[in-house]
């Protein structure tokens, strides 16, 4: 028996077998598309997922790109990477603090 699992924009074939799904999770099938105009590989179960994965896009506080004067300065320069070398994706960031909101203290 299997079914579907969804993470976001990552949807993952899941089995009763761990071997199985290991396996399908360890995937090394890479794709090449186009990023900002520049090919780019990357794994498969990844691509077009980088803002459901990426820290800064994960309520932190500093990350304001619409206000270029109080923006991170370690999102504005992964960004300038992405845009320059292709590189995409902040998975871990000394900076990182959770927006305070109504829902989160």
């Amino acid at each position: 028996m299997s079914d579907y699992k969804t993470l976001g924009n990552i949807t993952q074939l899941t089995t009763n077998d761990p071997l199985q799904n290991r396996r399908k999770i360890m995937s090394k099938t890479n794709v090449r598309y186009s990023h900002y105009g520049m090919g780019v590989t990357a794994r498969e179960k990844y691509q077009g997922c980088h803002k459901d994965i990426c820290i800064c896009h994960s309520d932190c506080c500093y990350f304001k790109p619409e206000e270029p004067s109080q923006h991170c300065n370690v999102a504005a320069m992964a960004y300038q990477l992405s845009r320059e070398v292709g590189i995409v994706l902040v998975m871990a960031c000394k900076r990182y603090r959770k927006k305070q909101g109504e829902n989160n203290v």
